[in-house]
Parts: C-alpha cells; structure tokens; sequence
C-alpha cells in the first residue's frame, strides 16, 4: 500500500509503449453507455451482425481501472466494469453465469474488495420491457486457490432475445496487479472500451496481445488535486495536543482511452496451449514508482529475487528440509543398497499411493508434517512432502516453480511470482535429473502430465541460484492396435484386439480405467456404437512405467454396410478422424500437440467363404515438410486374409502459424485416406 508523501511536487513521469493500433475513429464517436438504458430495439435484435452464427454477444463491455487516492489508506486501485450481453439462442444460456475473481495475498493478509454488483436481466413481454434483478443472496464467494476467490451468480429470467447487464466494483491495494482487459471472447463483441487512469508517480509497462487492432486509442492529461490532513502531535509538559494541518497537492493524471468495435469471437480450434497466449488483451507491469523527494523504487524485479523470496517464506523454503517424521517414514523403507534414482523412484511411489490430491494447484505448502500426517493436500502440499523424503534419503531434491499450461506463457519479460501456479520435485541423482509430480498415481516417474507442460521451470537451488529447465516431453506417445476380424456374410464382424499405450496415451488411459470391469465395457460399448464385449483383460494397469495393455474380444455390427451382393467397411474402423480437426482457413496461432505422438494400426481380416475382394484402397506413404509427420497406408490380400497396417504420426510438439497450411492440408489428405473403404463381392 502506497501513501502520498506530505512534501509532494509535481513531477512528470514519460511513459512509453507500443499498441498494435488501426485509429479509425474519433473521440467524439465513441458511446456512453448507461446502466438500465436498454431499449425495446436492443431487445427486438435477432442476430448479430458481426458473426450470424453467434448464440450471444456483448453488445458493449468496458471498464474504468483508476489508481485513486483515499486519505485513509493511500493508493488504491478502483475498478469498474459494465457490460450487457444479447442472448440469441439457448446455447447462449452459459453466459449468464459471471465469476469476479478477486485476488488475496498468500499470507491473508491483504484481499480485495468486491465493493458493488448490480445485475439485471431484461425481456420484452406483452410489448413491454420487463426487468429481472439479481438477488443478492443468489451471490457466491467460492475460493478458488490460495491467491483467487470468484464472487459467482447466474442471471435470473433468462430466455432467448434476454439482454443481460452487470456492473461491478473492485477496490484493490495490490498496486503491481492493475487489472488486464480483454478486447476480445469467445462470443463476438460490439464495442470494447477501457479507460485506464494513472497518476504521474506511477509508471506501469504495457503489452498488448493478440490480432484485434485498436479501433481507438487516446492519452490526455487532467489535473488532479488531492486533499488530504496531517496530524502532528505535541506535548508540553503534562498536556498532550494534536495540531491538524489541511493540505492540498496537485499533479499529473494520465488518461488512456483504448477502444475496439466489431470485435470478432476468438474461434477456438483444436491444440492449443492457453486461449490467454493469443486473445486480444492488453495486460499492465509496474515497473516503478517515482514521488518527488523520494528515490525511484523499482517493482520489476528478477528471478533471482523471486527465488530468494519464496526461499524466505515459511510456505515455501521452510518446508524443504526433511522433518523428523519424514526421516521416520524413509528409514522403514529399505533403501539400503540401491542406486540414487531407485531410491528416488521408491520413494515417489510411496508419496503417490499414501496421498490424494484435493485437485487444486499450488506453489505452496502450509506445514509439511500436517500433510505427511493426513495425507490429503494441495499439489504444493505433496510435492513439497516428496521433496521432503527425498531430502530425508540424503537425496538431492530441490522444488521447481512453473506456470501451469493452461493458465498462459510463463513471464519471461516481466518476472511474476503471481503467475507461477505450480511446484513440482527436481531430485538430481548420479543418472540424471528425474522431474516429479506425485499428485496421481497414474503419473509415471520422471513424467509430467500435460498441465506441466509449458516451455520451461524455475529450479531453486541450494545456493539460491536459479536455473531453467526444459519441460517439453521429446518422447513419443504411442497407441498401438491390433487385431483380428473375422467378417460375416451379413457383414458383422467377430474380433480380437490388444491395445498398447505408452506415455500420455497411457496416462490417460489409466485415468479413465479407474474403475470395475463391468463399468469399463459399459463404457467402450458406449463410446464404440455397434460393439459388444464379450471378453476384457488389463496387463500394468498399476505398473505405470511398462506398457499399458488391453485384450479385447467380442464383435461389431455396425462397422460395415451390406449392399445387396457388396460389403463395404473401411480397414481403419473406428480407429479414425471423421472430419479435419484444422477448419480455419488461416491460424494466426500456433498448433500445440504437447508431445510428440505415434498411432499404429496392423488388422488382420478374414474374407467370409464364398466372398472375394472386390477392390482396396491405393497404398500411400506421406510426409510433411521438415519431417513434421508421417502416414502410410498399406493393404495386401494372401488368400482369404486382408492385411491392413496404417501409421500416423506427428514429430514436433508446436507448429507455427506459417506451418498451419501444410499441416492441414496433411490432415485432410488423412481424413480422405481413412474413409476410402473395401469392397468385397459374393461370388
């Protein structure tokens, strides 16, 4: 919390940033929208013009963000928004349910202040314009994790032509988190205004994101006058006074006006890390603070300072050193004679099969010994807890802070603490660093699962140096099926299948295979219309570092189509693309598949008596530019067996926006591929 200093003079602050900016209009051009102004032609509207396929659109959405002065207090960001959403179709429903995340300090002792919510939903009924008022007591405050807690309600009386409108008010002392504005959604919007309002002593970096341009961007300066009083104290003797001074300081309002109209929806596509990466946003750095008499104080800091403070919290570097209960529980369990990564890979196993994570993230661990005691915590809580036996082995673990992947880029520029989300183990041993996370038992040792897939983390080490390590998986995940089918004469089909997964496909797989085996072949027969199982079998459901197997046997009765004296059946079965995943022309947007992956297919088919092949599919082999991804598709007849074999796959994690052409045109030549069928004839 900031307070004005009593001696302030003016002093001008040059602030300088880029904005990806297309002006075309005028100040005097942009709305003032009201809040209850809604008219009876707002409500008669039927599509939206910007994108006619849209379920609902924000009509406007803007905000006023002001660093104000409270003479109580200091400093203090206040923060407005008011926006109104048309909903067009049922589908739109969902966006009548808001959360206002507010954010609180680690420590609890700092939170802030959600100080206004006004919603109303609007409907034209019997020619006139009828108004719904949200309930206060329909207003939820869930946490969400340590620093985040959501205000969360639902619009009341919604309907399709509904207009919904909602205002809010936060108050904040968190000076360094000036909120960032979204220009763009995942529904179209209108109109997009943010006004921001800083005072001269403050000087904050900006960074706009995404493909939207600005349709108008303004600065101007205001005078502004602060009021605030001095209470000076005296004593004389056994008399004590309070004198009260008035003062009055004067100084520099910077005002930013940024606006958007027309705002396409952001089109979400298959494979992608974060939507936040690629959004038009633009986001806010305090880099420094400078009032007159007083030095320049500087709040970008480094990593290196971000791991000395998380060193220095009790949350954190405190609980890196093995406690005595972990050293009780690690002298039990014999490690005697076996190499430092063996020791590692026991001890892991052990955290995961004694613990079970709540499902929240966290870099954070409130008292280790109530973890190791209960066995339930957050994912700081029990990764810190794998930290500490592994230390109690005289292993050499240390914690490493990430960013979660689907909460954005790690900071590179501007070093956050806020932004890191996640704590995992590095422990290094004589064969290597091995990174850990033993929040699922499904998780194999030295793996990560995707959330902790982002570019790269931050190793604390002993000496509070800092390093960066890779978290990119190179491996390969592999599916491999095979199988044989024996094809009826009324074109169903009796089988015998072994599925082999590795790697995230194996993870994966073990999750969904939580369960009794009755329930499992529920499932599959589900999911795979027309099969039913009479038979199934798990190799290494538990043992996660060997290959997953499946054994299925049963039959089909819908993955062929009789006509007349023909059967017609594509090789690949079920086990295919029914569409290109990649619809959008241009992506301005990476591809992220996360890891590399492999799926391989070899089909065994016999051909009924009395029947013949009437025609196959042509073979193919085909690669991508750079060696990006490969497919091949092979079929050959030996008597009355069909042998079918087809691989595909893709070798690079990201692909670039400039690459997007070539890979979809990729998966669209494999889609073809895969619907290409066989034909067979009675003889």
């Amino acid at each position: 919390m900031l307070k004005i200093n009593p001696h302030l003079t003016r002093h001008l602050a040059i602030i300088v940033f880029l904005l990806f900016t297309n002006p075309i209009l005028k100040a005097e051009n942009l709305p003032n929208f009201k809040f209850g102004k809604i008219s009876k032609q707002d409500l008669e509207i039927s599509k939206c013009e910007i994108d006619t396929s849209a379920h609902a659109f924000y009509m406007f959405d803007t905000a006023i963000s002001e660093i104000d002065y409270n003479t109580s207090v200091g400093f203090q960001i206040r923060y407005n928004r008011h926006c109104a959403i048309k909903i067009l179709t049922k589908s739109g429903y969902e966006y009548a349910d808001f959360k206002i995340p507010v954010y609180k300090s680690s420590n609890g002792g700092m939170e802030e202040q959600v100080t206004k919510i006004k919603a109303v939903t609007y409907n034209m009924e019997g020619g006139k314009i009828n108004e719904t008022a949200l309930n206060k007591k329909d207003i939820f405050k869930e946490s969400e994790n340590e620093n985040w807690t959501n205000f969360s309600f639902t619009l009341p009386n919604v309907v399709e032509g509904s207009i919904i409108e909602v205002e809010y008010s936060i108050t904040s002392d968190f000076l360094w988190n000036l909120p960032s504005w979204n220009f763009q959604h995942d529904i179209p919007v209108k109109w997009s205004i943010l006004e921001v309002k800083i005072p001269e002593y403050f000087n904050y970096a900006r960074e706009m994101k995404g493909y939207i341009p600005l349709s108008f961007h303004e600065t101007h300066t205001d005078k502004k006058l602060v009021n605030f009083v001095i209470s000076n104290r005296t004593s004389n003797g056994n008399v004590v006074s309070n004198d009260f001074q008035n003062n009055q300081i004067n100084f520099v309002m910077y005002n930013e006006i940024f606006a958007s109209q027309n705002v396409p929806a952001f089109k979400k596509e298959p494979y992608i890390d974060a939507i936040g990466n690629y959004i038009s946003t633009i986001t806010f750095e305090l880099k420094s603070t400078n009032f007159p008499s007083e030095t320049i104080k500087n709040y970008t800091t480094t990593w290196e300072e971000i791991a000395k403070k998380l060193m220095d919290d009790s949350q954190f570097g405190a609980q890196i050193n093995a406690v005595g209960s972990a050293k009780d529980i690690v002298s039990e369990m014999g490690l005697q004679g076996m190499s430092e990564s063996e020791k590692a890979a026991k001890i892991f196993d052990y955290v995961k099969s004694s613990t079970k994570w709540d499902g929240r993230y966290s870099k954070y661990c409130d008292n280790v010994k109530q973890v190791i005691k209960s066995g339930v915590g957050t994912s700081g809580e029990i990764n810190f807890m794998l930290i500490n036996l592994l230390n109690a082995a005289n292993l050499e673990a240390r914690p490493l802070v990430l960013k979660t992947r689907y909460s954005g880029r790690v900071p590179f520029i501007y070093p956050s603490l806020s932004s890191m989300d996640y704590v995992i183990a590095a422990v290094i041993t004589e064969s290597g660093t091995f990174l850990l996370d033993a929040t699922e038992k499904e998780i194999p040792f030295n793996f990560l699962p995707e959330r902790c897939i982002n570019e790269k983390g931050l190793l604390i080490q002993k000496d509070g140096k800092i390093s960066w390590i890779e978290l990119a998986d190179k491996n390969y995940s592999r599916a491999v099926v095979s199988g044989e089918w024996s094809i009826l004469e009324n074109g169903e089909m009796s089988m015998n299948l072994n599925n082999k997964t590795t790697g995230h496909f194996a993870y994966l797989q073990r999750k969904s295979l939580d369960k009794s085996k009755e329930e499992i072949i529920k499932d599959f027969e589900k999911e795979n219309e027309g099969f039913l199982v009479e038979d199934y079998e798990i190799n290494n459901l538990n043992n996660y570092q060997e290959i997953l197997i499946e054994r299925i046997k049963g039959s089909a009765s819908e993955l062929a189509t009789m006509a007349g004296d023909m059967i017609y059946f594509s090789p690949c079965l079920n086990e295919k693309y029914t569409e290109n995943p990649f619809k959008i022309e241009e992506r301005k947007y990476p591809v992220d598949f996360a890891y590399p992956w492999e799926n391989k297919i070899t089909f065994i088919f016999t051909v009924p008596e009395n029947w013949k092949v009437e025609s196959v599919p042509e073979n193919i082999s085909m690669k991508m530019e750079n060696d990006g991804g490969r497919y091949t598709y092979v079929t050959q007849q030996t008597g009355d067996k069909l042998i079918f074999s087809q691989t595909f796959s893709i070798s690079k994690s990201i692909f670039l926006p400039e690459e997007y052409k070539d890979l979809k045109e990729f998966f669209k030549q494999v889609v073809a591929k895969q619907q290409e069928q066989i034909i067979l004839k009675k003889i």
